[in-house]
């Protein structure tokens, strides 16, 4: 029916909604099983899954069983995933590729860490790290917000994205791919100004259980490059066709052309041009969508859930725990009677009814409630579905019998780190291309100076971010901004992530005498200093005392210097020696004096 992808991708801006729409749904059609298996994966991560409970005996004796809740439920995907999940955001590290753009690169990286600093909520990470694990990936939608004049990050969940098909290693390997995503008639009226009141929700697969309530529908968007590497995007609600944009990152100026920048000699003088030039906006080349694994998973593009590693041992485990709970209701003392007794018993006693051949008296039997062997198979299956997932008790903070000194443990808990550590090799691979994305957005849309701050332990305090920095004249009146760096992650674990390690380290340095003489005035100001910048509690009070002890011994200080100096009797009454005969003595004689 089409032609190959990349022809097909060429001639998507001028392709019939309907046709796009088939498009849409035939690489549904091919990660269809996805979305099934999402909703499968949340309801054991939340413990709404069925066992077969047995809930009576029917006339021919047998139990008659039925799919509930079980009686006691043993949630170890929470228990397990909530063990491993790492809620750190990594720190960037930008490199350039030639040295005469080492301070370029260093802006940037400052310009990232303010980004990462001040948008711990709008990156929703916690939300993220859980998506990630319970269903297999996760994915990042990266736009600018021109309000806010900075990018925004919005976390996708994986039945949002829709792939090419035939390609499962990445989104920037694919000519273009969907998005589907739950919104509101009210959001899609606010965002492009169309009304599709009328228009019901015609995908009940995604988003929350009542996706089909009236006031939702299904927002569709086709990402895809040209030859040209250039980002187009399309957007629909059913048939309604919200904005068909042949470059996604474009300005367009009053006449639909794409706008120019009108640059007047900033950071140009130097190559020698002193008038006003015009020159393209920046047009990053890059997907706004960064899609992360859990773990790889073959030729799958939505890799593996931790979940699906596990449900088979959470299947077992509350099956074995709900006989366990059913043999000990069933356990302790059982009256055995005629049948022809007239006793008046309560609901919950336990009553055998025989016949005068086999019982002529009353009596008690008692069953044995048991459960050791149950116990036992339900450890089994716990630990090996820590297994499964790399975890050992060092690693949770619990006892480790197998590890009997401080090494050992840190051993134990370094292997474990080992096997899991591909599973933060993905998000540190994510997250350089987030940071990449907003480095090329605040080029493309920023026009502001940005002024960002270094860590505590930097060389300058503080530094800007201009994108006119980054702009490079290559001759014959034309201009290019220099994108020429690499993204990458700090793998080192850097102690922004923990403050009150920060605390310490501060701490350290200042018993290591590496701030100065502890015992100097200056030394404990900087201390203080420190420690307020890392939001220490009550340092702000510390540093008021430290201003008034300041005040006071500049006070003393001045009212000394202002004292007449004493004559020979008043020196004669405390014993001191006149100023002339210490100043005429001999310096060898003094010397021996004080000897």
């Amino acid at each position: 029916m089409y032609t190959t992808d990349k022809q097909l991708s060429d001639r998507i801006y001028e392709m019939e909604l309907s046709e796009l729409r088939r498009l849409a749904e035939e690489c549904l059609t091919a990660v269809s099983s996805q979305c099934t298996d999402v909703k499968r994966f949340h309801s054991y991560y939340d413990g709404k899954v069925l066992v077969e409970v047995s809930v009576s005996l029917g006339e021919d004796g047998l139990p008659i069983k039925e799919w509930r809740l079980p009686p006691f439920m043993r949630n170890i995907c929470y228990e397990n995933i909530e063990s491993i999940v790492d809620t750190s955001i990594p720190s960037p590290v930008i490199r350039a590729k030639y040295s005469r753009d080492q301070t370029l690169a260093k802006s940037a990286e400052a310009l990232c860490m303010l980004f990462r600093d001040e948008s711990q909520r709008v990156l929703e990470n916690d939300n993220a790290e859980r998506i990630a694990s319970i269903e297999g990936s996760v994915g990042y939608l990266i736009e600018w917000d021109a309000q806010r004049e900075k990018p925004k990050i919005t976390v996708l969940n994986t039945d949002f994205i829709v792939p090419q098909r035939g390609i499962w290693t990445d989104l920037e390997d694919m000519d273009y791919f969907f998005l589907r995503i739950p919104v509101s008639k009210s959001f899609v009226y606010k965002q492009y100004g169309i009304d599709v009141k009328d228009e019901s929700e015609e995908d009940s697969k995604i988003g929350a259980e009542n996706s089909m309530d009236t006031g939702n529908v299904t927002l569709w968007h086709c990402f895809w490059k040209s030859r040209e590497n250039v980002v187009g995007l399309r957007s629909w609600v059913n048939d309604v066709e919200l904005e068909n944009r042949k470059n996604y990152y474009a300005r367009i100026d009053d006449d639909g052309n794409p706008a120019k920048e009108r640059i007047f000699n900033i950071g140009l003088m130097e190559q020698g041009i002193v008038a006003e030039v015009a020159v393209p906006h920046y047009n990053p080349n890059v997907y706004p969508v960064v899609w992360r694994k859990n773990v790889s998973k073959g030729k799958d593009f939505y890799g593996y859930s931790d979940v699906e590693l596990i449900i088979q041992n959470q299947n077992t485990i509350n099956r074995i725990y709900t006989r366990a709970y059913e043999r000990l209701l069933r356990s302790g003392d059982i009256l055995a009677l005629p049948e022809s007794a007239n006793i008046k018993l309560r609901e919950s006693d336990q009553v055998i009814y025989m016949t005068i051949q086999e019982k002529t008296g009353t009596n008690v039997i008692t069953l044995s409630g048991d459960i050791s062997e149950l116990s036992n198979a339900a450890e089994m299956t716990y630990q090996h579905s820590r297994q499964m997932l790399g975890i050992n008790d060092s690693y949770q903070g619990r006892r480790d019998s197998t590890a009997t000194s401080g090494i050992a443990k840190q051993e134990n808990a370094a292997r474990t780190e080992n096997r899991l550590s591909s599973r933060r090799d993905m998000k540190n691979a994510a997250f350089s291309k987030i940071y990449e994305r907003i480095f090329k957005l605040y080029l493309a849309f920023s026009e502001d100076v940005i002024p960002t701050a270094s860590d505590v332990f930097a060389s300058s305090d503080t530094s800007d971010f201009s994108k006119y920095d980054y702009l490079e004249y290559k001759g014959n009146g034309t201009f290019t901004y220099n994108d020429n760096f690499e993204f990458d992650i700090d793998a080192s674990l850097p102690l922004s992530h923990n403050i009150r390690q920060r605390w310490q380290e501060v701490e350290a340095q200042m018993s290591l005498g590496r701030l100065g003489d502890p015992a100097a005035f200056e030394t404990r100001v900087i201390y203080w200093r420190l420690l307020l910048r890392l939001d220490y509690p009550d340092a702000g009070y510390m540093l008021k005392l430290l201003d008034e002890e300041r005040a006071r011994n500049e006070a003393a200080a001045q009212a000394q210097n202002q004292l007449p100096p004493m004559s020979d009797e008043q020196r004669d009454i405390i014993g001191a020696a006149p100023t002339e005969n210490i100043m005429a003595t001999p310096p060898d004689e003094l010397q021996k004096a004080i000897i």
